[in-house]
């Protein structure tokens, strides 16, 4: 099970590729309980096509890929939908 399976069970509803994206992008907007905001940089200086190739190829990766990444997030769960997003 990847992001998107995991994006998909917390999130009816919502593209995980949007998530991905708006994570990526505005970091702010989803903040995982227990962690302080403003730690993650915002990345505005992708073009769109390397933005979209770096979500793609977040898609593909799986649990547990490299250096125990999907590790913490499945451990620390993943952030709330924040009111208004995505509606």
């Amino acid at each position: 099970q990847g992001i998107a399976e995991e994006v998909a069970e917390e999130f009816e509803g919502v593209d995980p590729a949007a998530y991905l994206h708006e994570s990526i992008v505005q970091p702010g907007a989803f903040v995982v309980e227990g962690f302080a905001d403003g730690i993650m940089p915002a990345y505005t200086d992708l073009s769109e096509s390397d933005l979209n190739d770096l979500v793609a190829y977040l898609l593909t990766l799986e649990k547990g890929c490299g250096r125990g990444a999907g590790r913490r997030m499945s451990a620390a769960g993943l952030p709330r939908r924040p009111a208004g997003w995505f509606t």
